[in-house]
């Protein structure tokens, strides 16, 4: 995590947005990265907070603004990893239905950057069989 904390010019774990770096938080950079392993320690770890929000975002890139970890990791997260990402968040106590700036939910956010299995998988827990 420290190292991950320097590369993307974070103060503390917990930072809410680093204005002179990524300006993102960095769960927010650890969850759109892929990388399960850091965005789990900083939850576990660190107190950082599952459902904060970034106050500016990138379209373009798949980040509106308001974005969650969450709705990073269900528009943004390498596809390989996003169902492991969207599970651990959802664990952690992600809010699935917490809205983001223009009034969307994670779900509604992802539906232009993944497939069917990817933006499905939060459900499966509680699909009945």
């Amino acid at each position: 995590v420290a190292s991950f904390l320097e590369a993307f010019h974070f103060k503390h774990a917990n930072e809410c947005e680093n204005k002179d770096g990524s300006g993102l938080s960095p769960l927010v950079c650890a969850v759109v990265a892929g990388c399960a392993t850091v965005a789990r320690d900083l939850i576990g770890h660190h107190g950082a907070d599952i459902n904060c929000r970034i106050r500016w975002g990138d379209a373009s890139v798949g980040l509106p603004t308001g974005c969650s970890p969450l709705a990073g990791a269900m528009a943004c997260c390498p596809r390989e990893r996003a169902d492991e990402m969207i599970m651990m968040l959802l664990r952690a106590g992600a809010d699935p239905n917490r809205t983001l700036a223009a009034g969307v939910t994670p779900l509604m956010a992802a539906i232009p950057y993944h497939n069917l299995a990817t933006m499905s998988a939060p459900l499966l827990p509680i699909m009945p069989i």
